[in-house]
């Protein structure tokens, strides 16, 4: 990606709670190109400054506290997709084991290793440092702290880019679009576990909000006109980085800035080449540089991001292919974005697609509003449906909705006027009832989250804590059964434990092992796994007799629903530690959906008479030792 342009800058006598942004002189100048031809050095750079108000100032701080702290130790993993893609691979590049799903065969090799490179230089180093802290500190250090340590890194990058998009509605809207943008991301269930997934999806959701982030300044009359190219290159850029690094489908996002590009340049071919050249430059070094590493650790030319089209699409077929992994109806992604985004955000959302809310505003975004519906109509006429194949576009939907909740065409109104105080009038009634109903919904979802599906991390923590089976100099095996996709990461297991799998009725292919005993890990990525296919065929070599476990991980449910290898409540062994989890099953829609303080708690009568709609049950997620 092109070196980033330094929109922040210090200067002397700045007010305390101010950030500045470069920006342009506003200008009589209507058209991109004939002035950049022809007045390239008439324009200067001014430094304006954007005083940020106190309560704008603790939504920052809100936003920042959320993405590295509440998000990293609270937030579900909400896909097993993620944590045997992605955190196994990391585990085995840290740590030296881990398992492998047939994606990292070298035989299929669609999986990045450069997309983990970055996480891995942190955490190798960290992990290192630790080994060298003497006791007592060094017995505060577990391995899941690695885990938690990404998080916070994968959040911080996700705030860093939120604030500099916001500072950039300021200066390139109002501070009012910004404001409400802000509060849109805070409340947000679907960014609370989107942006700290280690997914190429959440990778590619950050990536493209810094990618709106150069197409508002390419489109902004507040820049010089000969910088508007080096804007839209690196807008460009950023989605390819996206593409190649995460998910080779979020090509298809630049396309709407290569039409309003072209559209808006028509009669200056030669400024459309330059563009065109700029782009294909920025393509050609993203897709080498990566197809590189990958090749260099699968031990030969590997491609990536074509394998992953090629798999996905050309080479689909009934036996292979995404559909094999189940398939949604056409209404799936109108349920999740319902779960994900808070009513008065899809209100705002609805609004700003049926009035396009202010002329103006569309008129230099309509490639946003493109995006977003190119988006949903290619992956909503996909049978195989995910929740993470919205996520690229969820900064992109918040931008949209908060145009509907202010005149995004009024000139920026100075942050350092004094108002008057003044009555409450209804749009400031309005105004705070939507915030309320923003807040109260949002907040209700992600308590649902982290109470009803964050059991499994405390169980696996707690093996951390059994003297007895750490110091073991013995391979400690830990099963899990039909619990198989809750399990968090081994990240999560001391050194000298390994997850195994026990027969438990799934008929689908199991990960195996990644080669332990093997000089470096580079090495062992590139021998070809046995038992590995593309068609989802079960093997049964990924799974161990229950004999062969020392402990087993399990809800307190009576019998594994198999005729084969059951397992009651003799064979589990001791109960040692649980914790809670949701029972899908008996609970109702709105119960696992939304957690409503105190609701138990309520009398008798209302809770029989609300019953039908809200009800929550819980399981026993435990730990059991059978040696």
């Amino acid at each position: 990606m092109a070196r980033q342009r330094k929109d922040l800058t210090k200067k002397k006598g700045t007010p305390k709670r101010s950030t500045q942004a470069a920006v342009a002189n506003k200008s009589n100048t209507t058209s991109n190109v004939p002035q950049q031809q022809q007045d390239t050095g008439s324009k200067e750079i001014v430094i304006q400054t954007i005083d940020i108000e106190p309560l704008v100032q603790y939504i920052l701080y809100a936003l920042l506290f959320s993405r590295i702290v509440v998000q990293p130790l609270y937030s579900l993993i909400s896909d097993c997709d993620e944590t045997f893609n992605y955190w196994e691979p990391l585990n085995y590049m840290v740590r030296g084991f881990g398992k492998e799903t047939w994606e990292y065969s070298p035989v299929y090799s669609i999986r990045s290793w450069c997309f983990l490179l970055p996480l891995f230089n942190v955490l190798k180093v960290v992990s290192k440092i630790a080994k060298f802290v003497p006791a007592p500190l060094s017995n505060f250090y577990k391995p899941y702290h690695l885990f938690y340590l990404a998080r916070i890194i994968l959040g911080a990058v996700s705030f860093l880019v939120e604030r500099q998009f916001f500072i950039q509605l300021c200066v390139s809207f109002s501070a009012d679009f910004a404001k409400w943008w802000l509060l849109l991301q805070l409340f947000n269930p679907g960014y609370f576990h989107a942006s700290v997934e280690l997914l190429p999806s959440s990778f590619a959701m950050t990536v493209m909000l810094h990618a709106t982030n150069y197409y508002i300044k390419y489109v902004s009359e507040k820049y010089q006109n000969k910088t508007k190219l080096d804007f839209f290159v690196k807008s460009v850029a950023c989605i390819v980085v996206g593409a190649i690094a995460g998910w080779p489908f979020v090509f298809v996002l630049i396309l709407p800035l290569g039409l309003h590009f072209v559209l808006n340049n028509f009669n200056y071919m030669n400024f459309i080449a330059k563009g065109l050249i700029g782009c294909a430059k920025s393509l050609f070094v993203i897709v080498a540089y990566i197809t590189f590493v990958d090749s260099i650790f699968y031990g030969k030319f590997s491609p990536v991001f074509f394998n992953i089209v090629a798999y996905n699409v050309f080479n689909a077929t009934e036996e292979s292919g995404p559909n094999i992994f189940g398939v949604e109806p056409w209404y799936y992604y109108l349920q999740n974005l319902v779960l994900n985004f808070p009513l008065v955000t899809l209100l705002g959302l609805l609004l700003s697609f049926t009035v396009f809310y202010k002329f103006q505003f569309f008129k230099q975004c309509w490639p946003v509003y493109m995006q977003i519906v190119i988006w949903i109509g290619i992956f909503n006429n996909q049978p195989h449906k995910e929740e993470r194949f919205l996520y690229p576009i969820y900064g992109l939907l918040t931008f949209v909705a908060a145009a509907s909740f202010v005149s995004t065409h009024s000139k920026n109104k100075s942050q350092n006027a004094k108002r008057l105080p003044k009555k409450p009038t209804l749009g400031s009634i309005v105004k705070v009832f939507l915030v309320l109903a923003l807040a109260g919904q949002a907040l209700l979802r992600i308590s649902s989250l982290v109470i009803n599906y964050t059991g499994p991390l405390a169980v696996y923590e707690h093996l951390n804590s059994l003297s007895n089976s750490t110091e073991s100099e013995s391979v400690v095996n830990v099963c899990v059964g039909r619990e198989w996709y809750h399990y968090p990461s081994s990240f999560f297991l001391p050194d000298n434990h390994r997850l195994k799998f026990v027969s438990s009725g799934f008929d689908g292919l199991l990960p195996g092992d990644f080669q332990e005993d093997v000089e470096t890990w580079v090495s062992g990525i590139r021998i070809v796994p046995e038992g590995m296919n593309n068609m989802n065929l079960y093997d049964e070599a990924k799974v161990v007799n229950v004999e062969q476990c020392d402990y087993l991980i399990d809800v307190d449910l009576p019998v594994y629903d198999t005729g084969k290898d059951a397992i009651n409540d003799s064979t589990k062994g001791k109960k040692l530690y649980c914790s809670s989890i949701i029972d899908v099953e008996h609970s109702k829609l709105l119960g696992r959906a939304f957690t409503v303080p105190f609701w138990a708690y309520l009398p008798k009568p209302i809770l029989k008479l609300t019953s039908k709609f809200y009800h929550v049950e819980y399981l026993d997620y435990c730990l059991y030792e059978r040696k």
